[in-house]
């Protein structure tokens, strides 16, 4: 172990659980290596003998090992575990948002196509769960929606785009031109 200099460590602003610390990391091989540090007092006189220097305390854990620092952070009582459910194609299509609609693909026509491709499918699999995922689809959120805009459209006699507007004014989910003319064309071809 190279020469140890503690009143320079200390003087370099050192503390003492520091330099102990660096001490102990240094794995001494021989008596000999073992270096204590030596107390801030005057220098000894020739009728004086050194004192030993007692081993350095053990760490007292903080309170942010313990926990205690649990006591000063909110509690998340809001957070729920979902609850894992295995979805068949009848309830994905009956489940899936507006939202997961849109994040399908990067437009409606995308999006389309891939719940189109989604029952084709399905189609060759099982017909029967071919008809079930059809059903869910005419369940679902966005089927739903679609066929509210176009009954407020015939009922207030106003094109779509003004129903459009007026879902967008007032908060409420709607659907974009664009997107209402590609699920009625989805909902064609779920027809056929």
């Amino acid at each position: 172990m190279p020469d140890f200099n503690y009143a320079a460590a200390k003087q370099a602003g050192y503390t003492d659980a520091e330099i102990t610390a660096f001490l102990a990391a240094q794995k001494p091989t021989a008596q000999s290596e073992l270096v204590q540090p030596v107390a801030d007092t005057a220098p000894l006189t020739l009728n004086e003998q050194p004192q030993p220097v007692p081993p350095p305390e053990r760490a007292v854990m903080s309170s942010v090992m313990t926990g205690a620092r649990q006591m000063d952070r909110p509690t998340l009582t809001d957070v729920v575990r979902p609850i894992a459910k295995s979805y068949g194609p009848a309830e994905q299509m009956r489940s899936m948002t507006l939202i997961e609609f849109r994040r399908l693909g990067q437009g409606a026509d995308e999006s389309a196509r891939h719940v189109i491709d989604t029952f084709k499918h399905l189609q060759h699999e099982s017909f029967t769960v071919w008809v079930e995922a059809v059903a869910g689809w005419r369940q679902g959120d966005i089927c739903q929606l679609y066929l509210a805009m176009g009954r407020e459209s015939l009922e207030r006699g106003v094109p779509i785009a003004q129903v459009i507007s007026d879902r967008g004014r007032n908060g409420q989910p709607y659907l974009s031109e664009h997107e209402f003319t590609v699920v009625a064309d989805l909902n064609r071809q779920l027809q056929q």
